[in-house]
């Protein structure tokens, strides 16, 4: 592929477009000149003007540089390997990581040969390419979901360790500490949604089911997805005992009981559909262990007996 990427690309994006028809030499002289007064890249730019269908563009790139054409639109990606590259250099070039096996990283590239990229790709990584094409939009759209959620999730953890320093400034205390907190409170809302956050990230991922495993300085975050727990994040050890006393509140367990194993369901809403989980939870030496799986009903199935499960009881319930 890189012999032929070479031979590809002696000529810019715009010819090559030009000499197997996608475009007219008056169509790429616009182009380009409208690509100088945006500073964008061509492949962007002729998608943007209507001269070309994007999906052409991708399907002629991965023809040329012999290569496999993706719909990333379809895929289950896991950040951690779209983080083997730095966001700013994906972003620069339009590229994804999508795939990480041993010591081969399957690349995706709106321009497959784009040498330099590749280049630059191969020198951080230290790792075997192996490059597909998809759209530039399709790109640029999963970083953008990917980003969004991710700050998402560090704007509720940075605003939970904020009110936690405040009331240790009024209080001349930390906080809860590894005690989980009895009663929701109004600073309770940042730890609200950072739970609703995970979950909905969860099931954009196409997870079964969502493990929170405290260790003795952080929170790991686990999906299963495809039968295969998966990192996904890191919590702070301060939060640990936030987050495990929301999740007994969603669940409708005791809240004050913390030395028993304790199983309950919650439902929860992402988009427009409605996921039941099933909540289970067992203490460990560094606090309580919970796995959250996903049941998601059909229309008409509003009722848990329907999925098997006992009728849910009235009220709090403590261990099962």
């Amino acid at each position: 592929m890189h012999a032929l990427a070479e031979k590809t690309t002696t000529l810019d994006l715009g010819e090559r477009l030009m000499n197997v028809g996608l475009l007219t030499r008056p169509q790429l002289d616009l182009a380009r000149r409208e690509q100088r007064l945006r500073s964008h890249q061509l492949s962007k730019v002729v998608v943007d003007l209507g001269l070309v269908d994007p999906e052409n563009v991708a399907d002629f790139l991965a023809n040329q540089a012999a290569t496999e054409r993706v719909h990333l639109s379809k895929l289950v990606l896991d950040p951690a390997v779209v983080d083997v590259v730095p966001r700013g250099l994906s972003r620069e070039h339009r590229l994804l990581p999508i795939d990480r096996n041993n010591g081969s990283l399957t690349l995706a590239m709106s321009d497959p040969c784009d040498i330099r990229a590749i280049d630059r790709v191969r020198q951080i990584t230290g790792l075997e390419l192996h490059i597909v094409a998809a759209t530039e939009q399709e790109i640029l759209d999963q970083l953008d979901r990917l980003d969004a959620h991710t700050e998402d999730i560090q704007e509720s953890i940075d605003q939970i360790l904020a009110n936690r320093q405040e009331e240790a400034r009024l209080f001349g205390v930390e906080g809860p500490g590894d005690v989980e907190a009895e009663e929701p409170e109004e600073s309770d809302a940042p730890t609200v949604a950072l739970v609703g956050q995970i979950i909905k990230r969860a099931v954009e991922r196409g997870a079964s089911d969502v493990h929170f495993e405290p260790e003795a300085r952080m929170m790991r975050i686990r999906f299963r997805i495809d039968g295969v727990l998966q990192p996904d994040m890191l919590i702070p050890k301060s939060v640990t005992p936030l987050v495990s006393a929301r999740l007994k509140v969603m669940a409708d367990l005791n809240v004050s009981e913390n030395r028993v194993p304790q199983d309950g369901r919650a439902s929860v809403t992402v988009g427009r559909r409605t996921y039941h989980l099933r909540v289970s939870s067992l203490p460990t030496a560094y606090g309580r262990a919970w796995c959250c799986g996903f049941s998601r009903p059909t229309a008409n199935s509003c009722n848990s007996p329907s999925w098997g499960w006992p009728p849910k009881p009235k009220g709090r319930s403590g261990t099962h």
